[in-house]
């Protein structure tokens, strides 16, 4: 006779979801951000998420025309719970940002080694964003239904460059980014907190 299966082994399996992050239109390089999870066991899943950068304020000469990708892989671990409305997990996230932009810069610059003669030069060029690293996260994904609600927090190591032409500095070069907030275009490898929120759409239960 065939042994009943306990619902804790299969409560988890080879679940699908769709899910969007709606807080990345927000960011500096806004984007459209899907995922798709399957968890093809109890405990395990994996998570493909990517995202098509759009302009949505052209209003600076600086970053004009934004546009490329971001793309993040996620595994994740579920511990066992109890209950299908609240799930913890534990995520491994590798991540790279492919973001390019267009700049126009003008410079008052001399004519002559004196400087008795000024003139105006404008620049032109593309920047080349590039944004790559690792986060490490607790979860929680919340279920109603079909929709789940996932809230993750954690660290992440971030290696980032801009890269672009050296351009000189003008005679009455101070400051070309003025008081708006633009990020540090250094670079750099940053260590810091990570936020994730995601609204998902069961296709599969």
């Amino acid at each position: 006779m065939a042994q009943p299966v306990a619902p804790d082994s299969v409560k988890f399996s080879k679940r699908s979801i769709l899910k969007w992050s709606p807080f990345h239109l927000a960011g500096f390089y806004p984007s459209i951000q899907l995922a798709y999870e399957f968890q093809f066991h109890k405990n395990h899943s994996i998570q493909l998420d990517a995202g098509y950068v759009i302009d949505i304020e052209e209003n600076s000469d600086l970053y004009k025309n934004k546009r490329g990708v971001k793309l993040k892989t996620e595994w994740r671990y579920y511990l066992e719970m109890n209950s299908r409305r609240r799930i913890l997990y534990l995520a491994l996230e590798p991540y790279a940002n492919i973001i390019n932009f267009d700049r126009n810069e003008f410079n008052t610059e001399c004519f002559d080694v004196e400087c008795t003669v000024l003139y105006t030069r404008e620049y032109n060029y593309k920047v080349r964003y590039r944004e790559t690293g690792v986060s490490f996260k607790l979860g929680s994904q919340l279920q109603a239904k079909r929709f789940t609600f996932d809230f993750s927090h954690g660290l992440m190591l971030r290696n980032i460059n801009y890269n672009k032409p050296v351009i000189p500095r003008g005679i009455d070069d101070v400051d070309r980014f003025g008081w708006v907030f633009t990020p540090n275009e250094k670079k750099r490898v940053v260590f810091g907190p990570v936020v994730g929120i995601r609204v998902g759409y069961l296709l599969r239960k």
